[in-house]
């Protein structure tokens, strides 16, 4: 279990709250299909310096630039530069669900994939944002739902930067995860013990996969 000693909170400055709530699955994945890349190749792409301001959110949506990733396709993605002290650091992105303002009872979420690249901008790795997979079982924390993927960073020291995007083929596609929400403290005779995890499948919560996102990202020991 990662040890959390030291937490550091990133995300693009500048980047606006919550504000890719407010637009429809529909709408989004409109002006997706309108989105012309940004570049041609990685190293044309901007790598953003990172804030530790604690608490902030990384939004995705038709404001972020876009890339034809090989492999993948057009995706909007967010690309930072890792801070020197990640080398011996856990990478982790947690995206949340964001309702739509059609239906508010169906949400949606952005199913992040991570590339890390060298100092030449050559990819290293790229997680598959499979969920069960590179992306973990969804966690209920504090009423909030959300999927998350963990990457070690020693096991990859030439790596510089890191960039955020997702799988276009599974837009709108309806997403069965596994939910889990942490055991609770219960009374067992005279002590206290803590209950196992609880987990089950929710079609819901994950439907659909759509292009825009909030997303969290923390670098910690």
């Amino acid at each position: 279990m990662v040890c959390r000693l030291a937490v550091l909170l990133i995300t693009l400055v500048g980047s606006v709250g919550c504000a890719a709530q407010q637009f429809e699955i529909t709408q989004a994945m409109a002006q997706y299909h309108a989105a012309q890349p940004c570049c041609h190749n990685l190293s044309e792409i901007r790598f953003g310096q990172l804030s530790s301001e604690p608490g902030a959110s990384v939004i995705i949506d038709e404001r972020s630039p876009a890339f034809r990733f090989a492999g993948s396709g057009l995706s909007y993605f967010q690309a930072f530069e890792l801070p020197h002290s990640a080398a011996a650091m856990t990478l982790r992105i947690q995206s949340r669900f964001v309702r739509d303002a059609a239906s508010p009872n169906i949400p949606d979420i952005f199913v992040p994939r991570i590339m890390l690249l060298d100092q030449q901008k050559k990819p290293v790795t790229v997680t598959d944002g499979q969920i069960g997979m590179s992306v973990s079982q969804a966690v209920t924390s504090g009423g909030t739902t959300y999927v998350e993927t963990d990457l070690d960073l020693p096991q990859f020291p030439a790596a510089r930067y890191l960039i955020v995007f997702t799988r276009p083929e599974l837009f709108g596609d309806p997403l069965t995860i596994e939910v889990m929400v942490a055991g609770s403290v219960i009374a067992a005779g005279r002590t206290m013990v803590q209950a196992p995890p609880v987990t089950y499948s929710d079609p819901v919560r994950a439907s659909p996969v759509a292009p825009r996102g909030a997303l969290t990202i923390t670098v910690q020991q």
